[in-house]
């Protein structure tokens, strides 16, 4: 039965499909009336750089060609592979000191004795690493400390702790930190009632001793609340306030707690240990192979795709020169375009001006780049008409303009291609003024 109910659904969907005036008849019809309306806005565009809309018997195509326009740059045939060598440069350095971070932010959480040897090599190694990248993203010149000798000291350091008995060290440290608190709580109580404390601050006291007693036994129920939250009631109330003593003991108790939960934390200290193990050997082969065999190629390969970059920010002062003059600046762009904003920057990694050559349908600006090769690179601005395309596949005839006053309104009219070729029309949107 379910197979049958599917089958029929099929059907119906076909059906409503291919017949006239089905679903393909209703998208055709759609799509012819979302072109008109393209037109229509474009109409009112051209209006408003021209105080009138086109007058009758004019090429629409024509006429709103510049409207439909659409310019696509493309870059020279070297540049893509010479952008692969940087971003996989970027990339392995990123992966390196993605690993040296990670470390580095697992020392900040590691006991102090632990951490000091490792961060003098970590920030000199994060620092090397960053200025590496930006050799290839800024073109900066790097001064600073090989990281290489850091990263293999690091990984000996590493390869020589013996991970069992890291961890029977942490398990000994969270029993003394445990035993601190027990030993902060007993003078907190003492120092509290001391004082004659009412039965809101015993109560106080009864739920500290049972957090304490849960980190004793280390055994800490999720939704238990931290003791230092009852610490701090105790000491503000308005009995204590004045009471230096409960003060002193309250926030040594607080501070034994956070020495606790800061010695628990280290129980993942070997797993992570144990990862690095096998992470820094291939990171420290993987930086090698960067900086022996491919750090001066891809520093190359960036000077020239930077300089790529620049030659593509120079389109929009051609446009700008363009719009104004209502031509290109053909042959050396210095001649027409010195004197813009920017252009000593936007030229400085170029052996010479560049130079603009118009083509059948757009133009190419070559220049060169200021490295010892003199690399010729280009960006070609291709210029393509979306008009026919897009009457093509909207209309099966027209569109047709026509107007009465050109300095009021107009009217076009087209046929879908469903398949009834539906007569459609489109004039000027009336905005209707508000009644006072």
């Amino acid at each position: 039965m379910k197979r049958i109910l599917i089958l029929v659904t099929v059907f119906i969907i076909f059906a409503g499909c291919e017949a006239k005036g089905g679903f393909r008849d209703q998208a055709y019809i759609m799509k012819a009336e979302k072109t008109l309306v393209r037109i229509r806005n474009t109409l009112q565009e051209y209006k408003l750089d021209h105080g009138a809309y086109p007058g009758n018997g004019v090429d629409l195509g024509k006429v709103l060609e510049p409207y439909f326009v659409k310019e696509i740059v493309h870059d020279g045939d070297n540049i893509p592979p010479l952008s692969m060598e940087v971003m996989s440069g970027v990339n392995t350095i990123d992966q390196v000191q993605g690993v040296i971070l990670e470390f580095k932010k697992r020392l900040f959480y590691a006991e102090s004795s632990f951490a000091a040897p490792y961060l003098p090599h970590v920030f000199a190694l994060d620092s090397a690493l960053s200025c590496y990248r930006l050799e290839l993203t800024k073109l900066e010149e790097c001064k600073v400390s090989p990281p290489l000798p850091h990263l293999a000291k690091i990984d000996t350091m590493i390869q020589q702790i013996d991970l069992e008995k890291l961890a029977e060290d942490i398990e000994r440290n969270i029993k003394v930190k445990a035993a601190d608190v027990v030993s902060a709580f007993q003078s907190f109580r003492e120092a509290v009632e001391g004082f004659n404390p009412d039965e809101e601050v015993q109560n106080l006291l009864a739920e500290i001793e049972k957090g304490v007693e849960a980190y004793r036994k280390d055994s800490i129920p999720e939704d238990m609340k931290d003791p230092d939250e009852f610490v701090d009631k105790i000491i503000k109330h308005k009995k204590f306030k004045k009471k230096k003593i409960i003060k002193e003991t309250g926030e040594e108790l607080k501070h034994a707690l956070v020495a606790l939960r800061y010695a628990r934390k280290q129980r993942d200290l070997p797993d992570f240990i144990k990862d690095m193990k096998r992470r820094i050997p291939k990171s420290f082969e993987l930086l090698k192979e960067y900086i022996e065999k491919k750090r001066d190629s891809a520093k190359r390969a960036a000077l020239v795709v930077m300089a790529q970059e620049r030659l593509r920010k120079i389109k929009p002062l051609i446009d700008l020169y363009k719009k104004e003059n209502g031509t290109l600046p053909t042959g050396d762009l210095s001649a027409a375009l010195s004197s813009c904003k920017g252009w000593e920057e936007l030229t400085s990694l170029f052996a010479g001006a560049p130079v603009l050559e118009e083509t059948e349908n757009g133009y190419i600006v070559r220049a060169r780049v200021n490295n010892p090769e003199k690399t010729e690179i280009m960006i070609w601005v291709e210029r393509v008409n979306e008009w026919d395309k897009l009457i093509s596949e909207s209309f099966s005839w027209g569109p047709v303009y026509e107007t009465i006053d050109s300095t009021r309104t107009f009217f076009v009219k087209a046929r879908a291609q469903d398949s009834y070729h539906t007569l459609l029309g489109i004039r000027p949107q009336i905005v209707k003024k508000e009644e006072e």
